[in-house]
C-alpha cells in the first residue's frame, strides 16, 4: 500500500518558481515524511542546501546523546553519493535522494549499499520512507524497526529493503514466540546487517524476551544474550499492544528487572488486560520511594460491571496508579512527584486511627497530635509499637474528641521507617530508601482510608504467591 500525497507534494515542491519557497516547501515535506516514521524525533532545519558539509536539518530524540545530520540530494548521481558518504562518514549521516533509486543499476546499488554500510551511513529515497510507513501501519511490531531506521540503520533503504525488514521482523517476532530456532535466527541476521550496534541490540532484546518469555531458554537463543540492560520503554510498549497474553510465566520472565522508570514511559491504552498482568506479575520486583491515596469517583465501565471490588493498575502523568472502586494509589519514584496529584487528604481522628489499625500487623514508633492550633509528638526511646501506650491515650483524651493525626512514623520489615503524613495522605521513605509498591500501597490504604471489605479482598488478589524460578532469565 502506497502513501502517493508524499511523492505529489515532493514533485510539487521541486517544481516551483520561486527557489527559496521551493527549498523550504522540500524541507517541510521531508520533516513531514519523517515524522510519520518516528514522532519522537526533533528536527532542527539549517539554512542550506545541498552543500557538502552542512546538513540540512539534524535530528534528535529525547534521552539519545547522539544526533544524525541528514542531507538532501537533488539530481545527484549514485558516484556523487559515494564521494558524499566518504567526507561525512565520521557523523553517521542520512542522504536523502529526493529523485530516488527507481531504475539505477543493481550493479551500482549494490556497491551503494556496501559503501554506505561500511561507513555506518544511511541512504534512502522517498519510496524506502513510504514502504516503512505502509509496513508500520500494517504491522505494529514495524513501529520499533521505523524509529530505530533514523536512529541508527545503516546501508541502502529502498522500498525492497524496507519491506525486506518489516518482513523480517514480524516473521522473527511469531518464530520466537513458538521458539522457533532458524526463521528468528534470519531476523537477527537481517537486524545485525541493517543497524548499528545499538540499535540492534535493542531490537534483538526485544526478539530474546519474547523467546525466553515463550519457554525457550537463553542458551538455545539463536544469537547474541544481550538482555543484562533490559527491554526499553519502546519494546515493552510493542509486547503490552499485542492480543492478550494469559500466561502469567511469560509476563514474569518478562519482566523481572522491570522498574518504575521503565513503566513511567510506556505507551498503553487502558484499559489493558497485558498491562495488568505484567504489573501483578511482576510486583515482587517493583520498589518506589512514595505513594499518595486520594479519593475517585466510582469507576465504572464495562470492565468494572460497577464491581465494588474491581481494582486495576494504571498509568497517569507517568507514576504508577492502583486503582478500586474507590481510591487511587499514585505510586512515584519521588515524593515531589506526587505534589502534581490534586486532593488533600481527609481529616483522620485519633480514634479513627485505632480502629483502622486493629488487628493490623502495623508498628507505629512515632506519633503526632494536633487539636486547637496545638501539635504534639509522642514517641519512645526504644524500638516498639507506641500505639496502644496509656500514656498515648491520655494525651489523646486531654487533647480533647477533636484531635486529629498529623503524621506517624511506621517500621517497615526488612527496611527503613516511613513517614505516614495524614494532610496530604503521602507515605514516604528517607534518604534513597525504597519500599515494595505493594507495600507501601497497603500501608497507605490501610492508614488514609476505611477500606470496605471487597477492597481489602482486592489489594489480596493484586498480590500473587511469587514462586521462585531461580536466578532470573531476562535483563
Amino acid at each position: 500500500m502506497r502513501v502517493p500525497s508524499f511523492t505529489d507534494a515532493l514533485f510539487d515542491a521541486l517544481r516551483s518558481q520561486d527557489q527559496l519557497d521551493g527549498i523550504s516547501r522540500i524541507k517541510q515535506v521531508v520533516i513531514n515524511e519523517l515524522r510519520a516514521t518516528d514522532e519522537r524525533v526533533s528536527i532542527q532545519k539549517t539554512d542550506y542546501f545541498n552543500h557538502s558539509f552542512v546538513p540540512d536539518m539534524v535530528l534528535n530524540w529525547p534521552g539519545e546523546k547522539e544526533s544524525r545530520h541528514l542531507f538532501l540530494r537533488p539530481e545527484t548521481t549514485l558516484a556523487d553519493l559515494q564521494d558524499d558518504i566518504a567526507l561525512s562518514s565520521e557523523t553517521r549521516p542520512i542522504f536523502f535522494s529526493l529523485t530516488g533509486m527507481a531504475g539505477k543499476p543493481k550493479g551500482l546499488l549494490a556497491q551503494l549499499d556496501q559503501t554506505s554500510h561500511g561507513a555506518d551511513s544511511l541512504v534512502t529515497d522517498s519510496q524506502g520512507i513510504q514502504e516503512l510507513i505502509s509496513q508500520r501501519q500494517e504491522h505494529p511490531v514495524v513501529r520499533l524497526a521505523s524509529s530505530a531506521v533514523l536512529q541508527g540503520a545503516r546501508g541502502l533503504l529502498d522500498d525492497d529493503k524496507s519491506a525486506a525488514v518489516a518482513a523480517a521482523l514480524t516473521s522473527g517476532l511469531d518464530a520466537a514466540a513458538h521458539v522457533q530456532r532458524e526463521r528468528t535466527e534470519a531476523a537477527t541476521r537481517t537486524i545485525a546487517s541493517t543497524f548499528d550496534s545499538t540499535r540492534s541490540t535493542r531490537l534483538n532484546r526485544l526478539l530474546q524476551a519474547v523467546w525466553i518469555g515463550s519457554g525457550g531458554s537463553a542458551s538455545t537463543f539463536p544469537g547474541r544474550y544481550e538482555l543484562a540492560a533490559g527491554l526499553d520503554e519502546d519494546a515493552l510498549s510493542y509486547l503490552l499492544q499485542l492480543e492478550h497474553v494469559e500466561d502469567f510465566e511469560f509476563w514474569k520472565r518478562i519482566g523481572r528487572r522491570l522498574t518504575l522508570a521503565t513503566l513511567s514511559k510506556i505507551r498503553i491504552e487502558h484499559p489493558s488486560a497485558n498491562f495488568q498482568a505484567l504489573v501483578t506479575a511482576n510486583l515482587d520486583v517493583l520498589n518506589s520511594k512514595a505513594c499518595r491515596v486520594s479519593r475517585t469517583l466510582p469507576y465504572l465501565t464495562a470492565d468494572s460491571r460497577q464491581d465494588p471490588g474491581y481494582a486495576t493498575w494504571e498509568l497517569d502523568r507517568g507514576m504508577l496508579v492502583y486503582r478500586s472502586d474507590r481510591h487511587s494509589v499514585h505510586v512515584a519514584q519521588r515524593k515531589d512527584e506526587l505534589e502534581r496529584i490534586s486532593g488533600a487528604g481527609s481529616a483522620t481522628r485519633f480514634d479513627q486511627l485505632l480502629q483502622r489499625l486493629d488487628g493490623q500487623d502495623i508498628a507505629v514508633t512515632e506519633l503526632s497530635l494536633g487539636a486547637g492550633g496545638r501539635t504534639v509528638a509522642y514517641s519512645s526511646d526504644r524500638p516498639i509499637n507506641v500505639i496502644n501506650d496509656q500514656p498515648l491515650a491520655t494525651v489523646a483524651s486531654a487533647l480533647g474528641a477533636s484531635v486529629e493525626v498529623r503524621q506517624l512514623v511506621a517500621a517497615m520489615r526488612g527496611h527503613s521507617p516511613v513517614t505516614c503524613d495524614f494532610p496530604t495522605s503521602i507515605v514516604s521513605g528517607k534518604t534513597t530508601a525504597t519500599y515494595p509498591v505493594m507495600d507501601l500501597i497497603e500501608l497507605a490504604m490501610t492508614l488514609f482510608a476505611d477500606m470496605s471489605n471487597e477492597e481489602l479482598l482486592a489489594i489480596e488478589e493484586l498480590t500473587p504467591e511469587i514462586e521462585d524460578l531461580g536466578p532470573p532469565t531476562l535483563f
